[in-house]
């Protein structure tokens, strides 16, 4: 920026009129005051852009061919450490003296007093004026505002513009009118002053000027330069043309290359072209099984009957309730074949049906996702087998809702991988189940098989198990304190600070009994099991207040106790409900079945919400 130039001139200028040129050269104070005109100006530059600017500008001052200075080379380094050392010389013969206050911003203030910034030309040149002023002494001998208003009594003069006289216009902006002059002097006897091209910038240089020899050490060294640059120029344009053969070359042999490569490619496509023949070959038989499939087979009446017929033994075992287009199509195209013996087209039925669904399930060789599939699968000796069902009726079945196999069954046949179609051998079958009848392993991978099941279906079996875990723990439990049950959401909270996991081969029933457990262990709410309300008859005996000692140890509570001659002795209390079963073999084994108990409520709990007073 123009500040950071004009600052660092003036800082510059400065220097030199404490130190001398002996002690600091003229490359090394231009790059400490460039360095530090960046700081004091705010405006940071990196090292390495101060000191290849300052060493093109040299090399224009020369003549040199302005290469970049090697940023990794010696000369770079030398001129870095320079720099670092320029810096402190300057700051210490300043004596941290190094703001400086520039006259460009009062110039533009006194031309808008006097009404002359939006003039034509007057401005543009007061600031030329200004900039050009830095060349000389006048920024280190006097006042920024002197300075000022000597540029705009130049650029006034130059265009024949009057200034107030009376006062005086420059005794407002606190100038004195022989400074004024003095400053007006240096500006314009600036450009009457000639300037040597060539400025020696160190002290070996700063010698030889003195010595009379500087000129001609610019002249060689710029020859000796001027040279290197030529030698540079032929090995680049040898290199050049050394690689153009190469690539010549390189072309040459590529093209042999690819010409064998092509012949190459040639006989593989031919190999490649016959093995496709014989594949098409071989998959003959299964091409003129698809393009039956596409034929109208109701054409004649002895197709329809045929169809009719098939559709009657649908209920066969073995045969696909639920694939009758399938069934259709396939014993339309047999009938074509003149196939008359039933259970031979229903034999084959299924084998194209298995086909179908195989080709439903790969497509070259990929795996598919089964949307509409839910997986059923057992290991057994070393082996992993597979059948496809239906999704929700796996569980039916092992309910016992479902009675019907042929409706949880997608397909009456055994996998080794449903999703790739790969139908499981009869000798595996034989080695792991010791039988080959398939309904037999069907209806044990149904058993004890594992059913697939999705992320999503997987995680929200376990939430719903979760919260059916909670629920059955709130109707069985209350607070002992209050007697009330807790809510749902309580009990899901005491469980999450447990870090409880379901477990999904349990019920949850059983998993809730122990979770009451683990809660009544960590003391994270009161909780108790709520009570069942009993009544108790025991038969009139000698043994009678024995055994009435006995069952009040197991009670929590007595609520009635009375006792008759006739009937003998009724108690009702309340019990812990894992006491009712002690209780029962316990009166069944001193009455020999004559005692009576009697459930009068399962839960004592109050349901009722509390008033507010």
């Amino acid at each position: 920026p123009q500040v950071v130039m004009a600052s660092a001139m003036v800082i510059y200028q400065r220097v030199y009129c404490i130190s001398s040129f002996k002690e600091l050269g003229i490359k090394d104070a231009v790059l400490g005051a460039l360095f530090l005109a960046t700081k004091t100006e705010e405006s940071l530059r990196r090292t390495h852009e101060i000191i290849s600017s300052v060493d093109i500008v040299i090399k224009m001052d020369r003549g040199y061919p302005l290469n970049c200075i090697d940023i990794y080379g010696q000369e770079y380094y030398d001129d870095k450490s320079s720099m670092f050392e320029s810096e402190m010389v300057i700051l210490k013969n300043l004596g941290f003296n190094v703001q400086v206050q520039l006259p460009h911003n009062l110039a533009i203030n006194y031309l808008q007093c006097l009404g002359l910034a939006k003039h034509e030309n007057i401005p543009q040149t007061a600031w030329n004026y200004i900039n050009d002023g830095l060349w000389t002494k006048a920024y280190i001998t006097f006042q920024p505002q002197t300075i000022a208003c000597a540029s705009i009594l130049l650029a006034t003069r130059k265009y024949g513009v009057c200034l107030p006289d009376n006062p005086a216009w420059y005794k407002v902006f606190d100038a004195n009118k022989d400074d004024i002059d003095c400053v007006a002097k240096m500006i314009l006897q600036l450009y009457s002053n000639t300037f040597g091209r060539v400025i020696p910038v160190d002290n070996r240089e700063l010698k030889m000027y003195f010595e009379g020899s500087f000129e001609n050490h610019v002249n060689n060294e710029k020859k000796k330069l001027i040279k290197q640059e030529k030698e540079k120029a032929e090995r680049l344009e040898y290199h050049s043309r050394e690689n153009d053969s190469n690539t010549d070359q390189n072309l040459y042999d590529d093209s042999k290359t690819n010409l064998k490569e092509e012949t190459k490619i040639t006989k593989e496509g031919q190999s490649a072209w016959k093995r496709k023949n014989e594949r098409q070959n071989r998959t003959s038989e299964t091409q003129r099984v698809d393009r039956g499939f596409d034929r109208d087979t109701k054409r004649t009446a002895g197709i329809m009957k045929k169809e009719k017929e098939v559709e009657r033994e649908i209920n066969i075992p073995g045969i696909l309730p639920r694939n009758t287009r399938i069934v259709r199509r396939v014993s339309n195209y047999q009938s074509l074949k003149g196939i008359e013996d039933t259970r031979g087209l229903l034999n084959h039925i299924e084998k194209m049906s298995i086909l179908l669904i195989q080709r439903t399930m790969m497509r070259k060789g990929t795996k598919i996702q089964l949307t509409n599939v839910s997986i059923v699968r057992l290991k057994k000796g070393g082996k992993r087998f597979e059948i496809a069902c239906y999704k929700n009726k796996v569980s039916e079945w092992r309910n016992g809702i479902e009675k019907d196999i042929d409706e949880v069954l997608q397909i009456d046949q055994i996998f080794i991988n449903v999703s790739k179609g790969q139908v499981a051998k009869n000798e595996d079958l034989l080695k792991s189940f010791k039988t080959t009848d398939q309904n037999v392993i069907i209806a044990e991978i149904l058993k004890k098989g594992e059913q697939q099941v999705s992320e999503k279906e997987r995680a929200n079996k376990l939430e719903n198990m979760y919260r059916d875990i909670a629920t059955i723990i709130a109707e069985k439990c209350v607070n002992p304190q209050t007697k009330r049950p807790y809510t749902v959401t309580i009990i899901e909270k005491a469980m999450n600070e447990l870090h409880f996991s379901v477990k999904a081969s349990q019920s949850a029933k059983r998993q809730a009994l122990d979770v009451i457990k683990q809660i009544q262990a960590s003391n994270s709410i009161p909780i108790e099991r709520v009570q069942m309300r009993l009544r108790i008859g025991i038969p009139k005996s000698k043994e009678i207040k024995q055994v009435r000692e006995n069952v009040i140890k197991l009670v929590s509570s007595v609520e009635e106790d009375s006792w008759s001659n006739s009937l003998g002795y009724e108690l009702i209390c309340l019990i812990d409900p894992g006491q009712y079963k002690p209780i029962n073999e316990l009166l069944q084994a001193e009455c020999k079945g004559q005692a009576e108990v009697t459930v009068l409520s399962i839960s004592d709990s109050r349901e009722e919400e509390s008033s507010f007073i």
